[in-house]
């Protein structure tokens, strides 16, 4: 089998090997798309699994309690709450990044603006 010569073809074959090409490259995108969202969907769906699983364990801090450690729970609340994890009951209050850096608005944005020199 030799190679194909699109300069060879007629007009008429070289469209046809193109369009065939074409709807070649094409279906495989879409086929490697529909790989890649199959395997995404399965990996949420395992992962909503062990979500759910975690979710019905009791917290460290209560199984500590449970076992009589109360200093193990008290360290584990404790280390939990620097870190923000946990109920309200027991979490600093979060920053938003409003309450770091006001955002302008456009207006303000605008008129705080200089435009500057490209160097060509």
């Amino acid at each position: 089998m030799s190679a194909l010569d699109l300069t060879q073809l007629p007009d008429r074959g070289r469209c046809l090997w193109v369009d065939g090409y074409e709807w070649g490259y094409q279906h495989g995108i879409s086929h490697g798309l529909e790989l890649a969202e199959n395997q995404w969907r399965g990996r949420m769906e395992v992962s909503a699994v062990i979500a759910r699983q975690v979710a019905r364990v009791d917290p460290y801090a209560d199984l500590c309690d449970r076992r009589g450690e109360p200093e193990a729970a008290q360290a584990q609340r404790q280390l939990l709450a620097q870190r923000g994890i946990g109920p309200a009951s027991y979490r600093r209050p979060s920053r938003t990044l409003q309450d770091v850096r006001p955002v302008p608005s456009v207006a303000e944005a605008l008129a705080s603006w200089e435009p500057t020199e490209v160097a060509p």
